[in-house]
Order: structure tokens, then C-alpha cells, then sequence
């Protein structure tokens, strides 16, 4: 029994040998058990082995030995949501619940070699949403005679987070038992407990990727037609009137009731790669005609702080329907790529939300200079987006320490009495430590560095208190993913 990644160089022969004379390995709580070589060295320390070159003390041959590998898959690691205790399990720990994800999950699939597979059968079975096996978490693993059981969360065998799972102690004596029983002949593994995890699965379709949430009715509307469900999945389409993808070309004609009044229509959709569209007809109008386009977040960009890439984007668009008594919906895809539908629905028009027009106002109101724009203009605009530049606030005691402030919230008032205002601009004696400023002076950017919240809170209250009349929008910090505007931590 090992727990962990390591696996000492010495021991790789002896469990070779172990296994294949009945033996029954087992390792427990890694991501990728026996895949790191060690060897001690004079003082009891343990090193890698070999320490050099880089990644010279990864090794596969433990794994190889059962005909699994490791692949290195990123859009594989992590998938499952759905975690069955299998009966296998359920007969050496009986009781046990079903795991709630997530759980750490990468990819380690089976392979055929000389007419010979690895083979799975899981105490705890992974699959994803959309119901496809992945890497068991926990599984006895076969090949060819040679037993291991493998487990690759450590919160399921060490009882370290008892809310999540308390029976880690159960499933582990159970692993003995049932080892035991493998080596004694007792337990028969047979094919209704074995599961098949594809090597070359590929990422489940957009919209099947999470587990649905509750269903919405949006903005409380009482739907006049309704296909779907808007709860971010679309398993619930397969067999139902709309088809879960639209193909590029493929269309989808509905027949809608009779309804009176305005209406308007609500599609709730997903894709993946730029050039998927939307085409909406009724009867023989064209209302909306549109290819979207998919953002590439692999490189540098304010998309880049968070696992955005490769990740489908959702889109909802309402489309206006003409005053009509009933008619013949068409949705089609007039794009080069599928677009994934999540639900469409016609829904009652009366309510429109409100909306405020406006721009940014880096170029206008903070140069001192003339504005580029007449104030006649701007003044009537819904809104002016503006930032607070509170960095030259004085500390408490300066007679003059809101004198800055005032005058750049006389000139962004000057430009639109409305404001969107962001609250960001740490003054160096609100900072949270000398030492987090001076690290943002160094960068250039040291007014983004957060600040002390209480000190930070006596500006606030100075803006609340004169200004709060001109504020329509209260904005914390801008564009926050990114060090530009915010070098502080996400907590």
C-alpha cells in the first residue's frame, strides 16, 4: 500500500514481482500514483531519481505493468461530476454515500498491448454530465491476472475534510478485505462491473459540460411557448421538439400558439469557435441574422487571469417578434460552425428593461484640458463612466487632503451630473503595508495596490456623504483580473 506520487526506484522490480504472483497493489490519494521516481541519498532525505535531466524521474512503468498510462490531457483532467459507490464498493464498506464533486480527477486511461488491455472496475465510478466514463476515482485495476486498486483524491481515504466525506477509514479497511479477497481467489471480477474509458474521449459538447441548475423563469415572465429548460444544460432536448446543436445550414421550424400584445423571443445558446450563427424568421420577415464571434484567451489579454480558454462562450439574445395572433418560427445556422442551443422561448413584451448610454472619460475630464467634447453633449447622456482617482487624498490631519478630490469631482460633474463611478486610487498612507506600495511603485502602478479597508472607508464616506446625488452606478475597482489595474490577491 502506497499513498502518494513516489514510488522508490528500488521497489519498481518487487512490485512487478509481488503482482505478478497474485499480489495486490494498492496506492492511494495522488493524481498520478507511481509516476515519481525517488531514491534516498547519504543523509535519510529522499531525492529524485534521476535528479537530472528535468523530468528524467518521471516513469510509467508502475502503470505500465497494468497497461495504463498517463495522458497528458488538460481538457480531460477534472471532468466528472457525477460519483457512484458502486456495489463492488458498497460490499467492503457498506453504507458508504455517493461522493459530492468536485473531486481531482486526471487522465489515466487504459491501453491494449500484444492483444492484452488494462482493464477498470470502479468502487467509485466518474462520469461527466453528459454521462460519459472518465478515470474512476476509486477503482480495482486489472490486467492480464495483476490486481491494483488505485484512488486518486486523498479526501476519500483520509477522512481530512469529514463534510465533504466521512468515510475514508471504512473505504480503506475495505480496500484490505477486498485485496485480500483478490489474492485468496474470493472476489470474481466479472464484466458488469468493468467500465470503459475511451483514450481518445474528447471534451464533452458545450451546454453539457456542468451540471444543470435550477430552472429560471426569466424576469418572472409567464412564457407564452417554451422549448427547453434555462438552466445552462441542454440534455434535456435529446428526444424533445428542438434539436440540442444546430448543424451549419440545419433549420428548426416551430409553430407558435396564438398570443396577443407584443412579444418577444428568448434564445439561450452556446459555441465554441467564431462563425456559428443565428437566423431567426417569422413567417416570411427576417428579424435577426447574426455569425458570433469566439474569443482566443490562450494568449495575454484581460481573459487570460481565468480558465477561460477553450471554454464555450453562452450567449441569450432578445429578439423583438412583430404584433401577430399566431406563426411559423424558424430558427437555422447560417454559419460555419454548430451552434449549441440551452432553450427558446416567446415570451410577453411589455416590460423592457431599462438601459443607460454613456462613455469613458479618460480622455475628457481627467487631462485638464479643454473637453474634447461639449458639455451640452455629454450632459445628456444616461451616464458618464468616470474613476475616482482617490490616490490624492491627503492623510487625516492635511487641512488641504480633499482638495484634489473636489476639484476632479467638480470637472467629471462638469462633464455629466450622472456619474458611473469607480472607487480606485490608493493613497500611499492607505496602502495595506509600506511594503505592498513600495512593491507597486516599483511596477509604475502603485495606486492600485489595495488599500487598508477601514482607512480606504473614511474616503468612501467623504464621497458618499457630498456626492452620493451625482452617483447613479457604484463601481468597485476596474478591470480587476489583470495587475494593470488591481495587484492584490482575488480575496
Amino acid at each position: 500500500m502506497f499513498s502518494g506520487e513516489t514510488v522508490p526506484r528500488s521497489a519498481i522490480p518487487h512490485i512487478k514481482s509481488f503482482t505478478d504472483a497474485g499480489g495486490v497493489l494498492v496506492g492511494l490519494g495522488s493524481k498520478l500514483p507511481f509516476v515519481v521516481g525517488i531514491e534516498p541519498i547519504d543523509d535519510g532525505r529522499w531525492t529524485m531519481s534521476p535528479r537530472s535531466p528535468k523530468f528524467a524521474w518521471q516513469t510509467g512503468e508502475v502503470l505500465g505493468h497494468f497497461h495504463m498510462k498517463y495522458v497528458y490531457k488538460p481538457t480531460m483532467h477534472d471532468q466528472a461530476l457525477r460519483f457512484t459507490a458502486t456495489p463492488l464498493l458498497q460490499r467492503y464498506a457498506p453504507g458508504v454515500s455517493d461522493p459530492s464533486g468536485p473531486l481531482q480527477n486526471w487522465c489515466i486511461v487504459p491501453y491494449t498491448a500484444r492483444g492484452v488491455s488494462g482493464e477498470y472496475f470502479p468502487l467509485i465510478r466518474s462520469q461527466r454530465v453528459d454521462g460519459a466514463d472518465v478515470t474512476p476515482q476509486l477503482s480495482v485495476v486489472r490486467r492480464d491476472g495483476r490486481h491494483a486498486v488505485l484512488g486518486f483524491s486523498r479526501v476519500l481515504v483520509d477522512e481530512s475534510d469529514p463534510k465533504k466525506w466521512a468515510h475514508g477509514r471504512a473505504v480503506v479497511v475495505g480496500i484490505a478485505h477486498l485485496a485480500r479477497d483478490l489474492r485468496a481467489g474470493l472476489l470474481v471480477l466479472d464484466e458488469s462491473m468493468r467500465v470503459e474509458v475511451d483514450p481518445a474521449l474528447g471534451p464533452a459538447a458545450p451546454l453539457r459540460r456542468v451540471m444543470p441548475v435550477a430552472e429560471a423563469d426569466p424576469e418572472g415572465l409567464e412564457p407564452i411557448a417554451r422549448w427547453g429548460r434555462f438552466d445552462g444544460s441542454n440534455l434535456e432536448l435529446d428526444g424533445s421538439p428542438i434539436p440540442p446543436v444546430l448543424d451549419p445550414g440545419e433549420r428548426l421550424v416551430l409553430e407558435l400558439p396564438e398570443w396577443r400584445g407584443t412579444a418577444r423571443l428568448r434564445v439561450r445558446a452556446a459555441y465554441a469557435k467564431s462563425n456559428a450563427g443565428l437566423r431567426v424568421r417569422l413567417d416570411d420577415r427576417l428579424l435577426w441574422d447574426e455569425l458570433l464571434l469566439y474569443i482566443d484567451a490562450s494568449g495575454m489579454s484581460n481573459h487570460t487571469a481565468g480558465a477561460y480558454n477553450d471554454v464555450p462562450a453562452e450567449v441569450t439574445r432578445l429578439i423583438a417578434l412583430p404584433a401577430s395572433s399566431s406563426g411559423r418560427l424558424e430558427l437555422s445556422n447560417p454559419g460555419r460552425e454548430p451552434l449549441h442551443l440551452d432553450a427558446v422561448q416567446v415570451e410577453p413584451a411589455d416590460a423592457s428593461p431599462s438601459r443607460l448610454m454613456g462613455m469613458y472619460t479618460p480622455l475628457t475630464a481627467y487631462t485638464g484640458k479643454p473637453l474634447r467634447i461639449d458639455p451640452a453633449v455629454t450632459g445628456r447622456w444616461s451616464v458618464t463612466r468616470a474613476d475616482l482617482k482617490s490616490d490624492r487624498v491627503g492623510p487625516p490631519g492635511d487641512p488641504r487632503r480633499w482638495e484634489h478630490l473636489d476639484e476632479h469631482m467638480a470637472r467629471l460633474i462638469e462633464v455629466n451630473p450622472k456619474l458611473n463611478l469607480i472607487l480606485q486610487g490608493t493613497p500611499e498612507w492607505a496602502a495595506i503595508s509600506p511594503e505592498r506600495y513600495a512593491l507597486g511603485k516599483k511596477a509604475g502602478r502603485p495606486y492600485v495596490v489595495p488599500p487598508d479597508t477601514e482607512k480606504y472607508k473614511e474616503i468612501v464616506n467623504y464621497v458618499i456623504d457630498r456626492y452620493a446625488e451625482h452617483v447613479v452606478i457604484w463601481e468597485i475597482g476596474n478591470e480587476t483580473d489583470i495587475q494593470q489595474f488591481w495587484r492584490g490577491t482575488t480575496e
